[in-house]
């Protein structure tokens, strides 16, 4: 009994004296230390355009680790398409894609800044305006890390991503048929509406605020994709918005669908889009006179929110009807 109690105080000490075996507190580990691009392949991905509308994609960050010490300052790097890189990807990958017409994409921000003490940046997203493509054609977009400030280098594996374009086999661009809609003035409740330029700011002065839109002036044609559409900038997200609509007769009359729909904040024009099966199916909403108007006489109720303090500005209000090839 002594020998083994002698033998588990030793282990004890033993113990003991490993956890004090000169180990840094801040574990550092140079080699892994390095910047890269959240979004680097080395194939391409792949993303099939089913319509000529523009659209956007969540593009990606950058970021590094190996370390603990993330307190360095801010590390700003710079990114950028490289289409240098075309010729060598299709020699590798034994593919035939163009590079990416220069004005067919933006990105929100090209500058992308891990502020001190964080381990990565800012989501950049990327911007696709398809309009002006072949549609035969497919296309590649490589972007990399052009430059970084900052005491951290660049891991040259993962630096680079590639994005390829094109459309499917049967798909062109789409013919819509467009229904413009314009805010109305009068009839509103809390409500400030201001028109400059093709661009209506709604401000919400009080609690459910409203604005009632132009009627459709013709039944809608028919499509399988039937949907509002505009472009926004918006000050704030709200997840309770919702319209009405109005097929017979007043803006306080409009039937609701009971679904309420998010805007996300945006501080730059984004497009937003919203299905109208539903209110379609259940109202007739610009097809029939089931609700006691004819459908070229039915208009939207626009509920932005049911606060004050809400600021959204609109361009391109307006119901759009295709058909997906």
């Amino acid at each position: 009994m002594k020998l083994k109690s002698f033998f588990s105080i030793l282990c004890i000490v033993a113990g003991l004296s490993a956890c004090d075996d000169g180990i840094p507190e801040n574990l550092e580990f140079d080699r892994f230390t390095k910047l890269y691009l959240s979004a680097a392949n080395d194939d391409a991905q792949s993303i099939t355009l089913l319509t000529a509308r523009d659209t956007s994609f969540v593009f990606g960050k950058v970021a590094y680790g190996g370390t603990t010490h993330f307190d360095q300052g801010d590390i700003v790097a710079e990114i950028a398409a490289d289409f240098s890189l075309v010729d060598s990807y299709n020699t590798d990958h034994k593919t035939a894609y163009e590079p990416l017409p220069d004005e067919c994409f933006a990105f929100s921000m090209t500058s992308l800044v891990i502020e001190n003490g964080n381990s990565y940046s800012g989501i950049a997203k990327l911007f696709l305006s398809p309009g002006g493509l072949d549609t035969e054609k497919e296309y590649l977009l490589p972007v990399v890390i052009q430059s970084v400030t900052g005491d951290v280098a660049v891991n040259e594996g993962k630096k680079t991503a590639y994005w390829a374009f094109g459309f499917s086999g049967s798909s062109r661009p789409v013919q819509k048929d467009i229904y413009p809609l314009e805010f109305l003035t009068q009839g509103i409740n809390n409500i400030d509406v201001t028109k400059e330029g093709g661009i209506v700011t709604l401000k919400s002065t009080g609690g459910d605020p409203n604005v009632a839109t132009s009627t459709l002036e013709r039944p809608l044609s028919d499509g399988t994709n039937r949907v509002i559409a505009f472009e926004y900038i918006s000050n704030k997200t709200v997840t309770n918005a919702e319209f009405f609509y109005c097929v017979a007769g007043g803006a306080q009359a409009g039937k609701s669908s009971g679904q309420t729909i998010t805007i996300p904040q945006a501080s730059e024009w984004t497009r937003f889009e919203f299905d109208l099966s539903e209110a379609i199916d259940s109202f007739g909403f610009g097809v029939n006179n089931s609700g006691g108007q004819e459908p070229k006489d039915h208009f939207l109720r626009f509920d932005p929110t049911g606060d004050a303090g809400y600021e959204i500005s609109i361009r391109n209000f307006q119901i759009e009807v295709f058909t997906l090839p």
